[in-house]
């Protein structure tokens, strides 16, 4: 063999190497390049609106004297909502809005409103929506508590939430009294909701629900909260 074709034989083994080794570094780029894509189509990014919503009003500090046992503990408002991973709440398969509407149907179906001081001999007592998922009768806040965890078991993200405390007129009575209803924004009409179980419960498709600001009934806001958040009616 001449040393030409040593020389040809030679070279094309060692760019035969190369070639494959090249190949193999590609082939591992690639790899890493679709784990990348993966991970960034994985992110979540915040929603403005989010931040808009979250710091649109003054945030507060409200504690709610609950009763354990014999004695009164004040509890941090925000620890009666958000309590939804332990125990099954009703799940629905529709889009937001409507899923909004059948979740506040089925408190209103399945709960029946009776004040505090019937069901309890107490002025006010509320419940975690663990205690009220196995009661028959409740108060406003307890089916506002129950109907807001079920919103979060089905997916619906805490700002989007909030439970709102304060004034309105009674529909039995025709006075002014204390009152907590949920409040739901809906992305879709970009407008905030009340999903009140049991003052005249509006269960119309959303579009055609008011801006809970609107509706004639509600009063002056003392205070609203979320699972994150407590805020003050001042802007």
């Amino acid at each position: 063999m001449t040393k030409m074709k040593i020389l040809k034989q030679i070279a094309t083994i060692i760019l035969k190497d190369e070639l494959e080794d090249k190949s193999n570094e590609i082939s591992n780029l690639s790899l890493v390049l679709k784990s990348y894509i993966e991970d960034i189509y994985a992110l979540k990014y915040p929603d403005p609106l989010e931040d808009y919503y979250n710091t649109k009003y003054p945030k507060t500090k409200k504690l709610y004297n609950k009763k354990f046992l014999s004695r009164y503990i004040g509890v941090d408002v925000r620890c009666f909502v958000g309590n939804y991973h332990n125990y099954r709440l009703p799940i629905f398969s529709s889009k937001d809005d409507e899923l909004a509407i059948e979740a506040l149907q089925w408190i209103v179906k399945n709960k029946t409103y009776q004040s505090d001081s019937k069901s309890t001999g107490l002025a006010e007592y509320w419940n975690f929506s663990f205690e009220s998922k196995e009661l028959t009768f409740m108060d406003c806040e307890d089916g506002a508590i129950l109907l807001y965890d079920i919103l979060r078991a089905n997916n619906i993200p805490a700002w989007r939430l909030r439970i709102v405390c304060g004034w309105a007129i009674s529909p039995w009575s025709g006075k002014s009294a204390g009152h907590a209803y949920l409040a739901y924004y809906s992305k879709t009409h970009n407008k905030w909701v009340a999903l009140d179980w049991c003052y005249l419960p509006n269960v119309e498709p959303m579009e055609t629900q008011p801006e809970y600001k609107d509706v004639g009934f509600y009063g002056d806001v003392w205070f609203s909260f979320n699972e994150n958040y407590s805020w003050s009616k001042a802007k």
